[in-house]
């Protein structure tokens, strides 16, 4: 097995215990990932980086500050 492929399956393998610790608490899973410089490659009004903590917090279930950007999803009661 290639050194490539044995990191990815060690990945995979790492992801999955937290994924099923997180199911028996019956938690949310949100993987965010960024490659360092999202907010140099987009145009400043394009939602982005700035927007995740609204999303998160509106996943679960947190009311979101007005000072905030806002939120990638509806929040629908």
């Amino acid at each position: 097995m290639s050194d490539s492929v044995y990191k990815w399956c060690c990945l995979a393998w790492l992801l999955q215990i937290i994924h099923d610790a997180i199911e028996q608490v019956k938690g949310i899973y949100v993987v965010i990932a960024d490659h360092g410089n999202a907010e140099d490659m987009v145009p400043m009004k394009v939602h982005g980086l700035a927007n995740v903590a609204a999303t998160v917090m509106n996943i679960h279930g947190y009311v979101v500050p007005s000072e905030y950007e806002p939120t990638l999803i509806e929040v629908v009661e």
